[in-house]
């Protein structure tokens, strides 16, 4: 089983890979079969014509300052080169000069649209000639211009046009601070006004969206007052703001007169998303403690991006902006096993299952339509923003979960106090009379366990007088001293004070040698039930190997009672951090059922016990003894949260001195 997530790895990867050959195929014969044919755009009473398979020519000029005279000259001169697509210049520095032609069957002039997509664009010069006239500049727009002064209030730039029968030549000039793409439509004026209306009703029922997902995580983060939906709620407005600055809307908002202000604040923003994903899956995905080379990952991915949005403050996005994205393909692996986690039987995790799929294809697309086709579309900008859907998706469908489960939880704990408020004196003499009993219990056992342990000493002292105990013997003795220690604690914990005070003396010890000596005391059935995965190099810790050998006991004892009798309890120890201290930690899991927060909580409590007991011999007082001897030894003990099923329990020690 636990080569699923491996198998399930190489398959998808092996599909990819498929995938990425025939895309690469289609894409070859698509760009051998362009005509060799006029390099025109024919225009007639088409809605909108998309310009662009291969009759676009650019020429690129490192010097952001070269002049409309400079763009002629070298068109005259042939320099120009012809792009199979729309522009996709990537991270080139200066500015791009584009060049094409349309013809006018016909004797009317006819009026059309030129739109310029992305709305980001920092500033767009438009140059017409007619068959008969000289060159005409036309206008300019950009991100650099008061949004009030386009001619179509429209995000996208759109210029007018008067288009004269014949062939009309065009020189574009491009220019962005951001990665530097453009592409092109033509629209006949009625046909531009429909399209922006439909343009703006799909983004504002996205927004509307967003705004849902932002507005409910804020308030689960408000009376939950959990970390995670903090985490959620800065995601989305930093998606938000960034898909208003890809719209053209950011600037037009926040400083309609003054466009400039936020000229820089799409590729910051692009940025500063890429460091909220690392840190939204590190939290969705427990990193800390499940999976901690992600979690570094995560924290280097976030430093990359802040460093990089200085690094774009200070005009040096084209150089760190490659890296972040590249950087970004080492969250593959983890995300791929994640998400075949989620699609195994049994798990009931299909609605995050089903965006965490829809992430990864949108995002090897994006990934391969930008690094491998090398072409700008609008089908790479909706691949960027599906992969940001589905993130939300995602998003939705894990705090629903975690928001009913800490409603639950909330609710429970009401409940609990209304019934508190509402026992009768009955019930309380009941309680009562309980925990008398079992203190009564216990101080009945506390002089036959003095016999018993003033027994142990004798017959050790007549052993040694006799020359030692054989190997059989000592073991024995060995079993007897540590079940007379046991009872001892028993006692201890039920004494007057409230909590009992445990001061371990401190020794280096072998935690393997714990280990052994805790399943050594275990009965024969259920010592063949678990399943131990020790490290691969001895490991220490400072402790008391007496007080953790039973710590252990106990651990075992509880994941063996709340399991099916013929399963395997799973145990293993490997070396980890907890806030930069190196220490060890225990994993134990079983396959019982599944328990709640409030019940993973509850556990650890004097005299409770998990589920009730469910008919299982026991006081309640195993894991509360275990919390109490791990907290005296510096540690932490706890269950693993949102657990689909199984129990999973980790116990962490500090590492021992050399």
């Amino acid at each position: 089983m636990g080569d699923l997530p491996t198998r399930g790895a190489e398959m998808m990867a092996r599909l990819g890979a498929l995938c990425v050959l025939l895309i690469a195929g289609i894409t070859a014969m698509a760009e051998a079969a362009v005509p060799a044919m006029s390099t025109a755009f024919a225009v007639g009473d088409e809605p909108f014509i998309k310009l662009g398979g291969g009759k676009l020519k650019f020429w690129g000029s490192e010097s952001a300052g070269s002049s409309f005279e400079d763009a002629q000259r070298a068109l005259e001169a042939g320099l120009f080169e012809r792009v199979p697509g729309n522009l996709d210049l990537a991270y080139e520095q200066g500015r791009a000069w584009v060049f094409f032609e349309l013809y006018v069957p016909g004797q009317d002039p006819r009026p059309r649209g030129l739109e310029v997509r992305p709305s980001y664009l920092d500033l767009v010069q438009v140059y017409q000639k007619s068959e008969t006239g000289p060159w005409a500049f036309r206008g300019v727009l950009g991100d650099t211009r008061p949004f009030g002064e386009r001619p179509h209030v429209y995000r996208h730039g759109v210029f007018r046009l008067l288009l004269q029968p014949g062939y009309n030549r065009f020189l574009v000039s491009v220019e962005s601070r951001g990665a530097l793409h453009a592409s092109f439509r033509l629209w006949t004026p009625w046909d531009l006004r429909r399209h922006a209306f439909e343009d703006y009703l799909l983004q504002g029922l996205a927004y509307g969206v967003v705004l849902a997902l932002l507005i409910a995580n804020v308030a689960y983060a408000v009376i939950f007052r959990r970390w995670i939906f903090a985490t959620f709620s800065t995601f989305l407005i930093l998606n938000l703001l960034n898909w208003m600055a890809v719209d053209g809307l950011l600037g037009a908002l926040l400083f309609p007169h003054s466009p400039q202000l936020v000229d820089s604040a799409q590729p910051v923003l692009g940025l500063l998303v890429v460091g909220a994903n690392w840190a939204l899956f590190s939290k969705l995905f427990e990193a800390r403690s499940r999976y901690p080379r992600f979690h570094y990952l995560a924290l280097g991915g976030i430093a990359l991006s802040l460093g990089a949005v200085l690094a774009t403050l200070g005009g040096a996005y084209r150089e760190v902006a490659p890296l972040v994205q590249l950087y970004a393909l080492t969250a593959i692996p983890t995300l791929v096993a994640e998400t075949w986690r989620r699609w195994k039987p049994g798990t009931r995790a299909w609605g995050e299952a089903l965006p965490l799929t829809l992430f990864l294809l949108a995002t090897f697309s994006h990934f391969f339509q930008v690094l491998v086709v090398g072409s700008y579309s609008e089908v790479t900008a909706a691949l960027a923003q599906t992969s940001q859907i589905a993130v939300m998706w995602l998003v939705n469908a894990v705090s629903g979960r975690r928001g009913r489960a800490y409603q639950l939880e909330t609710l429970e704990k009401r409940g609990e106090v209304e019934a508190a408020k509402a026992i009768g004196r009955e019930t309380m003499l009941a309680v009562a009379e309980r925990e008398s009993m079992i203190r009564a219990l216990l101080g009945a056992a506390r002089r036959p366990l003095a016999l018993v342990d003033d027994a142990r000493a004798q017959l050790k002292a007549l052993a040694e007088e006799d020359g030692g105990l054989g190997p059989e013997e000592a073991s024995r003795l060995q079993t007897l001293e540590q079940s007379v220690e046991r009872l001892r604690l028993l006692l201890s914990s039920n004494a007057p004070s409230a909590d009992p005070v445990f001061q371990p003396q401190l020794s280096r010890e072998a935690f393997t040698g714990v280990l052994e000596e805790a399943l050594g005391l275990l009965p024969g059935p259920g010592a063949a039930r678990i399943r131990v995965q020790k490290a691969s190099e001895e490991i220490f810790v400072d402790g008391d190997r007496r007080l953790l050998s039973l710590a252990l006991l106990n651990v075992f004892e509880n994941a063996l009672r709340y399991s099916p009798e013929d399963s395997i309890v799973s145990v293993a120890v490997k070396r980890t951090y907890n806030s930069g201290r190196a220490g060890h930690e225990l994993r134990v899991e079983n396959e019982g059922a599944a328990l709640s927060g409030l019940e993973q909580e509850q556990a650890f409590k004097k005299y409770e016990r998990l589920g009730g007991g469910g008919g299982k011999a026991g006081l309640g007082l195993g894991l509360f003894l275990v919390r109490q001897i791990v907290i005296a030894h510096g540690g932490r003990v706890g269950f693993e949260p949102d657990r689909p099923s199984g129990v999973g329990l980790t116990m962490w020690l500090p590492e021992g001195n050399a």
